[in-house]
């Protein structure tokens, strides 16, 4: 079963499923939905959307693919367990326009791969100077904590009042921000 999120939202709510289907439990008015992003390619420019399908593991199409260093961990803005640092992805976009699932990947100059199309790794090989291959999500997970990410503009504000200076919302990589006074 899915459920559909839209950047026209005005309204979060709060659903339950009985035999009969989703059925609304509660309906409280808590902001209104400003961008709707997924990430086909992980750690990739995210695909500005107007409409989602929400799955068990997040957004349909949503960062299923990732590229993966020569050692097995997969490449990503942070060092962790499971991610390599690899500075500079983020030049890079991704988008789905088929429904296969199957990414775009566009070069910082404008060069569109197929995701599984052996070029695409070999293109990312040379922006970065290391071995990079292209991969489908398999056994390991490609998003961070939790496969949805919400952003609010009053968080984006608060973070702006510590650091004194304007942040960039697309560094957070969430999937929809909303408006909240």
């Amino acid at each position: 079963m899915t459920d559909c999120l839209s950047a026209n939202d005005g309204v979060f709510g709060v659903f339950g499923v009985c035999e009969g289907g989703p059925v609304p439990l509660v309906e409280i008015p808590v902001g209104a939905v400003r961008s709707l992003y997924r990430y086909p390619v992980k750690s990739t420019a995210g695909q500005a959307l107007s409409a989602a399908n929400v799955t068990p593991r997040g957004l349909r199409h949503d960062r299923g693919w990732a590229a993966y260093c020569d050692h097995g961990g997969i490449a990503s803005g942070k060092r962790t367990r499971r991610f390599r640092r690899v500075p500079g992805l983020m030049g890079w976009t991704s988008r789905v326009g088929a429904d296969d699932g199957v990414p775009i990947l566009i070069s910082p100059d404008g060069v569109a791969y197929q995701a599984d199309d052996p070029a695409a790794s070999a293109a990312l090989t040379a922006a970065f100077g290391r071995t990079l291959s292209l991969r489908a999500e398999s056994t390991v997970q490609h998003h961070d904590e939790s496969p949805i990410h919400l952003l609010t503009t009053s968080s984006i504000a608060a973070v702006e009042g510590l650091v004194g200076a304007a942040v960039d919302h697309r560094r957070f990589r969430q999937h929809r921000r909303r408006h909240r006074p």
